[in-house]
C-alpha cells in the first residue's frame, strides 16, 4: 500500500505540474494552493482509515504550522521556479528532488538506503539523463552510442 501511495503521489505530482504550468492565467500562489489542496483531498480519504497519533496539543500546534509555513512556502517556491524554466530543465530538476529528499530523510532518521531503494533513485536520475540528452539539439553519446534528439 505505502508503495502504490508513492507512486501515486509521484504521478500526481507530475500531473499536477503539467497541468498548473499550462495554465499561464493564474498566479504562483492560486497554483501552488491548488497543488496543496490537491494533495489535501487525494490524502484525506487514507487519513481516515487511520488512528491519529497520540501527539500533545503543542505537538499538533508545531505540526500545523509546520504544515502552513514550511511546506506551502516551499510549494509556493516550487511553482514559481517551474513556471519561469524550460519544461526540459524542470523534467531533471523535480527527480533530483525526490533523491535529495530521500537521502535527507535516510541522513535526518541516522538509516542508511537499502539495494533496493539505491537502484531506485539510480533509475530516477538515469531517466534525468536521459531527458537531458533527449533535450540537446546534437547527437549525444551514450553508453558509446551515437543518439539523435528524441531517438532512444
Amino acid at each position: 500500500m505505502n508503495d502504490l501511495l508513492a507512486i501515486s503521489s509521484g504521478l500526481a505530482f507530475a500531473l499536477s505540474n503539467v497541468i498548473l504550468r499550462a495554465d499561464t492565467a493564474l498566479g504562483d500562489v492560486h497554483r501552488a494552493t491548488a497543488v496543496w489542496w490537491g494533495c489535501v483531498l487525494l490524502a484525506l480519504p487514507f487519513a481516515l482509515f487511520q488512528p491519529l497519533p497520540a501527539l500533545s496539543l503543542p505537538d499538533y500546534g508545531s505540526l500545523l504550522a509546520f504544515s502552513w509555513l514550511w511546506i506551502a512556502g516551499a510549494t509556493v517556491a516550487v511553482q514559481f521556479g517551474v513556471a519561469r524554466m524550460p519544461v526540459s530543465v524542470s523534467a531533471v530538476i523535480m527527480p533530483f528532488e525526490v533523491v535529495v529528499g530521500a537521502l535527507s530523510a535516510w541522513w535526518l532518521a541516522g538509516e542508511a538506503p537499502t539495494l533496493l531503494e539505491s537502484f531506485g533513485g539510480t533509475l530516477i536520475l538515469t531517466a534525468a539523463l536521459l531527458q537531458i540528452t533527449r533535450s540537446q539539439g546534437h547527437p549525444v553519446l551514450l553508453g558509446g552510442v551515437e543518439m539523435e534528439k528524441g531517438e532512444l
